[in-house]
């Protein structure tokens, strides 16, 4: 019975130990790095993730055991695989091998885990959506990753992202539905402004809408999809995805 609740109390110390890191001990320069991160997403700035990759690696240099440093690396080069997509000259091995060693890290140390697995679903994806003679090998991968994550105790939304792509993605014959989702992207939106996210990790709110906006858009609902791009501009103005891609596209499919 005491060997029992002595487990019970060093789980219960180690939650609130990590909890109480990610909430309440961020330093100035880590809040304003996180800041600098999500509007280097929403403006599709290179040079700025680079900027913070660096510091990320100066604070693990220091700080070793720093797991919201680490995932931050990873999630920057998740995002860097994005721009390699597009640019030939960046290295792709290197970004998914690196993030994905990563993301090996965290969960080795028991860090961050439903986030990571999260993370690590992300990484598969793009795999996939680069090479999609790896679908048979990636896809359980990733839905094994995000059912763990989503049932993490955090009520985290960002599994469902990942989960919401890859159905709006995949054959119908292979389990894909744009019906799903919506669904899946849905629900994702109402946990954020629910501010059931977990923080002070800060990613996904404006993208859910970008994806949603296109499942709507798929599943021909055109007004929906307009709604739904115009709110992340009020969200994000300078929301690059969506105000210079994604919602001119729609016009122009309607003028059509």
């Amino acid at each position: 019975m005491k060997h029992y609740l002595l487990i019970i109390t060093v789980l219960f110390l180690l939650t609130a130990a990590e909890k109480t890191f990610c909430q309440d001990n961020l330093s100035d320069d880590m809040k304003d790095a996180i800041t600098s991160v999500h509007t280097a997403y929403i403006e599709n700035d290179f040079k700025a993730f680079m900027q913070n990759h660096s510091y990320f690696e100066r604070v693990l240099s220091m700080e070793p055991d720093n797991a919201l440093a680490r995932y931050y690396m990873a999630y920057i080069e998740y995002r860097l695989l994005q721009f390699s997509q597009s640019d030939p000259k960046l290295d792709v091995e290197k970004y998914y091998d690196s993030g994905l060693d990563i993301c090996r890290q965290l969960l080795d140390k028991k860090q961050l885990v439903p986030e990571t697995e999260t993370l690590m679903a992300g990484f598969y994806m793009m795999r996939l959506a680069t090479n999609q003679m790896e679908a048979v090998a990636l896809t359980p991968k990733i839905f094994e990753l995000v059912a763990d994550a989503e049932a993490a105790p955090e009520n985290n939304p960002r599994p469902l992202i990942v989960k919401g792509i890859m159905l709006l993605n995949m054959p119908p014959m292979f389990g894909g539905s744009v019906e799903k989702a919506i669904e899946s992207f849905s629900k994702a939106v109402s946990m954020y402004e629910e501010e059931k996210a977990v923080k002070p990790i800060r990613w996904g709110y404006e993208e859910t809408l970008a994806w949603l906006g296109q499942a709507y858009e798929k599943n021909n609902q055109i007004d929906k999809a307009r709604e739904t791009y115009e709110k992340a501009l009020k969200l994000e103005p300078e929301f690059r995805w969506v105000k210079y891609r994604l919602l001119p596209a729609l016009d122009q499919n309607k003028q059509n």
